[in-house]
């Protein structure tokens, strides 16, 4: 199985009727789930990921009519009964990302609205900070910090630790988008997820091209 990335921008489904026609496709558990959010946008986040799950899985000529999952130590979820596929699902905003293989995978989508210069200086390493200090422009800092915490976080998903791994312990190159120390079971890569957003994805073998899916 190739490794597939699948972004969408979940904005349609804000819509009242547009929605309740989509999540007609849905398990009625997950239905259940995505109606329990107060919010519009959390209803249609949480459906839309999972509908994009389920396009996924069906790009892939793979059909499974009951979707169980199990989890990992870090509650990393994957699907019960089918330990040869590998996902990892992301949102942000209006943003749902999906990444399906047969081998460990990772990824990320971010808002780029919100400076992270705070953050970077708790959290990243001092090259990192100090790359980020280099870049004048604020957009151009604002974005970059967001590549690396994308890249990070996809990652750490891949691995399975989320964020209980030290965010220092190692390091983003950017320009060369690589790890450091590098891993040889992963690599990464930034990808456009529209305006305003950037993502990120890990796996063994990564695609040149994300695949726009449109509800």
């Amino acid at each position: 199985m190739d490794t597939k990335i699948y972004i969408a921008d979940t904005t349609p489904l804000l819509n009242e009727d547009y929605y309740n026609n989509a999540v007609n496709k849905l398990p009625a558990w997950r239905k259940e789930k995505a109606a329990r959010y107060k919010s519009a946008s959390g209803r249609a986040t949480s459906a839309g990921a999972f509908l994009l799950l389920m396009h996924a899985l069906e790009s892939q000529g793979l059909y499974i009519p009951e979707l169980e999952f199990i989890y990992g130590e870090h509650k990393k979820p994957y699907l019960k009964d089918h330990d040869d596929i590998y996902f990892n699902l992301s949102h942000s905003g209006s943003r749902v990302m999906c990444i399906i293989g047969d081998s460990e995978n990772g990824c990320d989508v971010q808002n780029i609205e919100k400076s992270g210069d705070k953050i970077a200086a708790r959290f990243f390493s001092e090259n990192e900070n100090a790359y980020l200090s280099s870049i004048r422009e604020e957009d151009l800092r604002r974005l970059a910090f967001h590549k690396i915490w994308c890249i990070k976080e996809s990652y750490l998903k891949a691995l399975g630790t989320g964020l209980s791994k030290n965010l220092k312990s190692f390091e983003v190159d950017l320009e060369k988008e690589r790890i450091t120390p590098q891993d040889p079971r992963f690599t990464v890569k930034i990808y456009d997820a529209g305006p305003g957003y950037v993502c990120s994805a890990a796996a063994a073998v990564l695609p040149e091209d994300i695949e726009v899916y449109r509800f």
